[in-house]
């Protein structure tokens, strides 16, 4: 099953969930993936045109509606210089594909994993609706929790222990930007550490990146040393600035 990437690198991983019911009368060439580690399949750069624009399509039905998935699709044939009629389908649907995306994806390759070992927190990443043009569209909600990504989203849509932009605004996780850490280490603590990482990561990219967070200048030594650096040179090292 195929497997798809913006790049070789595995933590920009994007996998896809496309069915051929979803397409009534049109049988999808895109396959249901398997595990999202197995990243040796197809990717994004190896896929034809047809089978991104099939992809696209199938991924905004309303019935199976993935704007992580449509966005990456877009953007690879944007990068080909072919996307006029990706362009008209999005147009058609009524909505714009998320343009920070690849470069978030790719942002996360200065992030340093945990140690190995058997966690239990969980990191998470939500879209959120409801910006303007100017700001991307839309944002990126980072959190952690015990529960799994999918078990905290559903309780912020359901009010409980919820932030009220992710109960009002939130449309879905977007799972290429929780990896590579689906789990890290658990206690409140040090959950809040790796969590406060990966949105700073997304901070410098996606404009509008919510979220409680601990500045990078206030992190251990040692840790995300290179993403420190980085933060500092853009000046994204303290409490909020013009991206949070």
């Amino acid at each position: 099953m195929p497997i798809f990437t913006f790049s070789e690198n595995p933590v920009a991983t994007i996998w896809v969930a496309c069915y051929a019911s979803t397409m009534p009368g049109k049988r999808s060439r895109i396959g249901k993936p398997t595990n999202p580690q197995e990243i040796d399949g197809k990717n994004l750069f190896s896929s034809s045109g047809a089978d991104l624009l099939d992809l696209i399509e199938c991924t905004l039905d309303l019935n199976n509606r993935d704007l992580e998935i449509a966005s990456a699709a877009f953007l690879e044939l944007k990068r080909r210089g072919k996307d006029g009629r990706a362009t008209k389908m999005m147009e058609a649907f009524g909505v714009p594909p998320i343009p920070w995306l690849r470069d978030a994806c790719e942002a996360l390759g200065v992030l340093q994993p945990p140690p190995s070992g058997q966690y239990q927190g969980h990191l998470y990443v939500v879209l959120l609706d409801g910006y303007t043009s100017h700001n991307g569209f839309y944002g990126a909600y980072v959190g952690s929790s015990r529960y799994t990504p999918q078990t905290r989203f559903d309780k912020h849509l359901a009010g409980i222990d919820a932030s009220p932009k992710v109960k009002r605004r939130g449309l879905q996780l977007l799972s290429s930007l929780q990896w590579p850490w689906m789990t890290v280490p658990g206690n409140k603590e040090e959950r809040k550490l790796w969590e406060s990482a990966l949105n700073r990561c997304l901070a410098l990219v996606a404009s509008k990146v919510e979220g409680d967070f601990t500045p990078s200048r206030e992190w251990p030594d040692g840790f995300q040393e290179p993403l420190k650096r980085r933060l500092a040179d853009a000046g994204l090292d303290g409490r909020r600035n013009e991206h949070s």
